[in-house]
């Protein structure tokens, strides 16, 4: 095998994540947009992901996020609808239209509820992709402010006084 057949081999398809249905839609497309630029695409491939506003998934034409892309709101032309799974002992990335891509390792850049609470590293953790950040439980935990500042209470970690306001459902 050739060093250059050997290199392309360890390079790793690394799932890019963001958008979503916060109110920080936005701020995660520019953060995503950030962290493609700094992968040194010697050693990893991107493989961005939006989701949209209204929760559907999207692999990105081209491998890159269009330099126009500020949000998405609902059907896209800049992907194809895809979903996460676990086929034949690899994660990929699979879309309607079939294609798969095999995926080595997630980067979450969404921000917010349904990103940095725990709910998309628990699907991570289901289909085996190793990612970066916090894990489930530790990202909960930091999004639930009260839980937090009661292990810090319990701790004895100094915090600011605060109120928890609680909506009451039946």
């Amino acid at each position: 095998m050739s060093s250059i057949h050997r290199r392309i081999s360890m390079i790793k398809n690394i799932l890019i994540i963001f958008g979503g249905r916060s109110a920080e839609h936005e701020v995660s497309v520019r953060s995503a947009r950030n962290v493609m630029d700094a992968l040194d695409k010697k050693l990893y491939h991107p493989v961005p992901v939006v989701i949209s506003r209204s929760g559907v998934w999207y692999l990105l034409h081209e491998g890159n996020i269009p330099s126009n892309m500020t949000h998405v709101d609902g059907d896209t032309s800049y992907g194809e609808v895809c979903t996460l799974m676990r086929q034949n002992g690899e994660t990929v990335v699979f879309t309607a239209n079939g294609k798969k891509v095999r995926l080595d390792a997630a980067f979450p850049v969404i921000h917010g509820p349904m990103g940095e609470d725990g709910t998309l590293q628990g699907m991570f953790e289901i289909t085996m992709l190793p990612y970066v950040g916090s894990g489930v439980l530790s990202s909960a935990m930091g999004m639930d402010k009260d839980i937090m500042k009661t292990i810090f209470r319990n701790e004895d970690i100094p915090f600011v006084p605060y109120v928890t306001l609680k909506n009451k459902t039946n």
